[in-house]
Parts: C-alpha cells; structure tokens; sequence
C-alpha cells in the first residue's frame, strides 16, 4: 500500500466517523445523541444529550441511563458543557424553539442535571457549540447557527 492509499484509507474512515450518530440504548430504542460530556472529578458520570428527549445521565460510567430533563421546555438537545470547578454545573444548548412554549437557547443545571432553568442573559437561538473558559469558568462562550457568537460573564 503506497502513503496516498493509507492516506485515503485514514481521510475515508475519519469522514465516516464524523457522519455517524451514538446511539445509547433506553429500554427497548435507541436515541440520537448529539453531545457528550464526562464529569472531570468523577469520570464515571456522563451525561448525554439527544434531538427530542432531553437529557440522560449516567453513574456507572454508561451501563445504565436515567432522564434529567426536568425544567427543560426545549428536550432537543445540541450540545452540552460541563463546569471544569464545579462539575455540577451543566449548561445544554438546543435547537431554536417551535412555538412560545418551547424557548430554545442555553439552559442551566446547578444540581447535577437534576432540574434546568432557560438563561435568560443569551439571545435564543440554534446553539451550536459551547464551551466554558478553564480559567474563569463563569465565562461561558456560545456558538450558533446563524446568529454569530456570543459571550456570559456571569455564567449563562
């Protein structure tokens, strides 16, 4: 094999991998998942956010799942962040809301994903990436589709 074929082969299996959804098993269906994220103090919890059912979260390191979604008006989930200080600090982006009763944007766990609150402080929006500065973790950084980037100084 001469270094252009291992060089497609590496660019071909990549592009498949970057195309493929993560299913986590729930009963007896398969959801789409659209983020991950590791607590970094307790790497054995994961959370998982899917497109249309909300938040699942994980003590054993994935072999079991439980819905954390209450408070969420909006369960598609995009992308989620998690507090690198205090990892039981969440922040879940979502698709644009689809009507007065379901707002779309940034929302907030403080307890572990337990409950969720909207922020307010971000422009509702299709969010889609977050991330949180190491340094000063109440600076949280917005990614959207179409409405540029946007920026919290006081934690969403």
């Amino acid at each position: 094999m001469d270094r252009h074929s291992r060089m497609y082969t590496c660019i071909s299996l990549f592009s498949l991998l970057m195309f493929l959804f993560i299913t986590v098993p729930v009963g007896a269906s398969t959801l789409q998942v659209n983020a991950l994220v590791v607590d970094p103090t307790t790497p054995a919890t994961v959370y998982a956010g899917t497109y249309g059912d909300g938040i699942l979260k994980s003590t054993d390191g994935g072999d079991t799942w439980s819905e954390r979604s209450t408070g969420l008006t909006n369960r598609r989930i995009t992308t989620l962040a998690i507090d690198p200080v205090t990892p039981t600090t969440i922040y879940a982006g979502t698709d644009r809301g689809r009507g007065p009763s379901e707002k779309g944007g940034i929302f907030k766990s403080i307890d572990g994903g337990a409950t969720w609150t909207r922020s307010t402080d971000l422009p509702e929006s299709t969010s889609q990436s977050l991330a949180i500065d190491p340094a000063t973790p109440t600076t949280l950084y917005n990614g959207t589709i179409g409405n540029g980037l946007f920026k919290s100084l006081d934690g969403g």
